[in-house]
């Protein structure tokens, strides 16, 4: 089983579950120093995850839950298109004054006390649903 079966499965079987939205997950590889493995944003008529394609497939499962959580809790405003390509270039190690203002954009948010809310509150549910579901995922990869 490897990465893109898991993030097959995730587009398939577990988004859908949870979000009427549809859902692209491409699979980049990031940066050894990035600090983020997984984004999402809205591309306008689905939602878009970037995900870091050497990770490990459970570790990539909960990653893309993680993701999940914040739309189906409502922390991703679906009406606000994001802009993936300086997402991208973060996970991918670019230093440019864009992806510099960006990552600063993230501390200061990530500091604020309701962000701290939010991100225990995705991992507690990613948590939950990565174990509900990796069962089935294992068994379809090896089919």
């Amino acid at each position: 089983m490897d990465a893109k079966h898991v993030a097959q499965f995730v587009e398939q079987k577990v988004w859908p579950a949870h979000c009427s939205d549809g859902v692209v997950i491409e699979l980049l590889t990031v940066d050894k120093r990035s600090e983020t493995r997984a984004m999402i944003g809205w591309a306008g008529d689905h939602w878009h995850v970037l995900a870091d394609c050497s990770a490990d497939p459970e570790s990539l499962l909960f990653a893309l839950c993680h993701e999940l959580a914040h739309v189906v809790h409502g922390d991703m405003p679906g009406s606000r298109v994001a802009d993936l390509s300086i997402d991208r270039e973060i996970m991918q190690g670019a230093q440019t004054p864009s992806t510099r203002a960006r990552a600063a954009a993230w501390q200061a948010h990530d500091g604020a006390n309701a962000a701290r809310i939010q991100e225990r509150r995705a991992t507690a549910w990613a948590r939950e649903q990565a174990a509900l579901w990796w069962g089935l995922c294992v068994s379809t990869g090896r089919a």
